[in-house]
């Protein structure tokens, strides 16, 4: 709709290795990294994303939690304890893959919305 719209969010692990910013500035000791949706600058080669990456870690340094290996999470289906739930076809026990729910403002996530006229309105997402 032509209005300048900036998604915040603080997030304290390292996963912008998955996609390094081309831009990042210092705020009163933190480190801001700027995502521009608008000027992107193409997909990145992997020589290109090691570069950008060493150069974060330099300016990041230790101030970021490492990601632990995402691990899938799975269960048996029982019908009572220790009775397992079979599949109707293999007769193998049933098992579930299970999820986290994100709920609410976990990341402490701001949209600002800036308008011609100089206004502006924050939304924080529920």
């Amino acid at each position: 709709m032509g209005r300048e719209t900036w998604y915040l969010e603080a997030i304290v692990d390292d996963r912008y290795r998955d996609n390094p910013p081309t831009q990042w500035a210092s705020f009163n000791g933190y480190v801001v990294l700027i995502y521009n949706q608008d000027h992107l600058p193409g997909p990145l080669t992997e020589s290109q994303k090691k570069e950008l990456i060493s150069c974060l870690q330099e300016v990041i340094q230790d101030r970021l939690y490492i990601r632990p290996p995402k691990q899938e999470r799975w269960f048996n289906v029982e019908e009572k304890p220790g009775v397992p739930v079979r599949h109707a076809k293999t007769g193998e026990p049933l098992r579930i893959k299970q999820f986290r729910i994100r709920g609410g403002n976990v990341y402490n996530e701001k949209q600002i919305t800036f308008y011609p006229d100089g206004t502006y309105t924050v939304l924080i997402p529920v």
